[in-house]
């Protein structure tokens, strides 16, 4: 199938990839970034449409890391109509593949091109309460664009039955590619040098026991109820040398979360806001946490479940949405609206850690979820697209 796509002497069109040059990427950036890298390296022939003078491009292309991308690269034109009202692409009339791959496609349905939809979440349509009006109306007109799509991509079975739920579209038209792991967590390093990835400037002190999580501060991810699971498990351990680091953008949530934590001395002292990190960074904080407490409300897919996985360390997640989907039988599963729970699933990582056949396990299954995987999967739905 592979090698099908690479015969084809038209290139897919990719549009709407705009989130993978941003420089401070969450999930749907990330995800944008690793399917394209896969298909460079398979060496799947496809473009990207890009703004000519979007400043986040020229930003990203600056690192030699990023020169791949380069070939990759076709400047954005549109057809008479502005782009706010879906016009699509000039590109789809030059002789490209007929496949415009969208993440949020924005289109009217003038040529005779296939076109794909990649849905990572329904978070909008099932906690609307968390999402401006505005917002809210951009989202429905996406879910309006892609519910006419040929093919719905999507990156987990909750997430699968939850667009045949909301959007009321036929099982057979969407299908599912699980997301993959950064290349960093690919290598099999079970003995981690903590000097050797020390960064000194981050001020992070990476030989402490820490409980750990990594992604946004948005309200689905649940945060004011994980510290207080934490705070609840200090009470009840009476352990006085364990930390919570919370790694990500300190935006959304992030004022009422540290009120929270800055009204008790004790609780000020123990959670700690790291920020933005460096991948370098992360890959440090993984491999040398207690464990993951990840206890989102709702995810799409939950990619921190896995990268905790393939760090052999121990997770706590939601017994609920993608999360139990991916963590049933590897992953300590909790209620995330009981921080009595969540205090019980801390308390259960000790034992867990010292089960080194279960972490191996653990790292094994991990490893099944690769963007490589992902790319070959997604070339034979184009096979049979074409």
């Amino acid at each position: 199938m592979v090698e099908s796509a690479k015969r084809n002497q038209k290139p897919i069109l990719v549009t709407g990839f705009s989130l993978m040059f941003a420089e401070n990427k969450t999930g749907v950036g990330y995800c944008q970034e690793q399917l394209s890298k896969a298909l460079h390296d398979q060496g799947i022939p496809f473009v990207i449409s890009v703004r000519k003078n979007d400043i986040s491009v020229r930003k990203y292309l600056i690192p030699k890391k990023n020169a791949w991308i380069k070939q990759h690269l076709v400047y954005e034109r549109r057809f008479i109509w502005p782009e706010a009202w879906g016009a699509p692409p000039v590109e789809l009339a030059q002789g490209y593949y007929p496949t415009c791959f969208e993440s949020f496609p924005w289109y009217r349905h003038l040529l005779p091109y296939k076109r794909i939809a990649w849905i990572h979440d329904m978070m909008s349509m099932r906690y609307p309460q968390y999402y401006t009006k505005e917002d809210l109306q951009k989202h429905q007109k996406m879910f309006a664009s892609a519910k006419k799509a040929d093919i719905i991509l999507t990156v987990s079975k909750t997430t699968k039955m939850d667009i045949i739920h909301y959007l009321h579209i036929r099982p057979e038209r969407i299908k599912v590619i699980y997301n993959g792991l950064d290349e960093c967590f690919l290598k099999d390093s079970p003995v981690f040098d903590i000097t050797r990835h020390f960064v000194p400037e981050s001020g992070i002190d990476f030989s402490r026991n820490y409980y750990l999580y990594i992604g946004a501060m948005r309200k689905n991810k649940n945060l004011l109820n994980a510290i207080k699971g934490f705070e609840k498990y200090l009470k009840e351990t009476g352990k006085e040398d364990v930390y919570f680091y919370i790694a990500g953008s300190k935006s959304h949530e992030y004022s009422n979360l540290k009120k929270y934590v800055d009204a008790d001395q004790r609780l000020r002292e123990k959670v700690l806001f790291l920020g933005y990190i460096t991948d370098e960074e992360k890959l440090a904080l993984y491999k040398n946490a207690k464990a993951l407490l990840f206890v989102s409300e709702y995810e799409g897919f939950g990619i921190p479940v896995i990268e905790a996985m393939a760090s052999r360390i121990p997770v706590v997640t939601s017994d609920c949405s993608s999360m139990k989907e991916i963590g049933e039988g590897h992953a300590i599963l909790a209620d995330p609206f009981s921080p009595k729970s969540i205090c019980e699933g801390l308390m259960e990582t000790d034992r867990q850690a010292a089960d080194t056949d279960f972490m191996e396990k653990n790292y094994r299954f991990a490893m099944k979820f690769t963007w490589r995987r992902a790319a070959e999967i997604f070339c034979r739905i184009l096979k049979g697209l074409s």
